[in-house]
């Protein structure tokens, strides 16, 4: 066979070889701007994990102010109450917040803050680091359309436009961040319950080795399988 015989075959592979290592780059480098896309329109780019406070001000719940601190890792409602939080709620709310990116941006020389509803936020948070550098995320009034909504951060320079679902899901009270569960002994160690109501007698029951027996508003021999029910599910309140 002579040499020009393969030359056909020979260039078409190169072609190929060409093609694919063109077609890897374009992949590489389309993935590499859109993850840089994604970066440049992030509001924020803090560590969820670096903030320690957060101040909340949200005029259509009560109240309307509060804050929460973390201490040794462990988030607690500080203001206008003490009180232990809940770890997890507060660090999806960071999350949302950390992942947020705006549609749009304007320079506030083109209109002021009331024009964009800013002037009195419908909602806003103040965070700070462990460094002490500060965070503002505040929402104003929605967009024309309805489906976006104007806010402002740290930038004072610009008004950004952002998915109205950001306000929908940043728009919380105390309660949401309020740790609900309650400290509550183990099921076997409980001797005694005491329940009252208003304007109705107590009733109290105490346990009898395996049984139950109620002690007030009578004595008499409680329903042990009734309050084995009661117990069913006592260690997951």
């Amino acid at each position: 066979m002579k040499i020009k015989d393969f030359k056909t075959p020979l260039a078409l592979v190169t072609v190929l070889f060409i093609l694919a290592g063109l077609a890897y780059w374009d992949e590489k480098k389309t993935g590499t701007d859109k993850v840089a896309s994604e970066e440049k329109s992030k509001l924020f780019d803090f560590n969820v994990q670096d903030i320690v406070d957060i101040t909340v001000d949200n005029p259509n719940s009560h109240p309307s102010t509060w804050s929460l601190k973390k201490e040794e890792g462990v988030w607690k409602v500080v203001n206008p109450i003490t009180y232990a939080a809940d770890n997890e709620g507060v660090g999806r709310l960071l999350k949302i917040l950390a992942d947020a990116k705006f549609e749009r941006e304007f320079e506030l020389t083109d209109m002021d803050l009331k024009g964009f509803g800013l002037d009195k936020p419908q909602l806003s948070y103040s965070l700070v680091d462990k460094n002490g550098k500060p965070w503002l995320f505040a929402i104003g009034s929605k967009s024309p359309t309805g489906y976006s909504s104007y806010l402002k951060t740290t930038d004072t320079k610009h008004v950004y436009l952002a998915n109205q679902y950001l306000f929908t899901a940043t728009n919380k009270g105390l309660n949401d961040f309020r740790n609900r569960s309650l400290f509550v002994p183990p099921a076997d160690e409980i001797q005694s319950i005491e329940m009252i109501w208003p304007d109705l007698p107590a009733l109290k029951v105490e346990r009898k080795d395996k049984d139950w027996e109620m002690m007030t508003p009578l004595i008499t021999k409680a329903d042990t399988i009734e309050m084995n029910k009661l117990f069913g599910g006592w260690d997951q309140v």
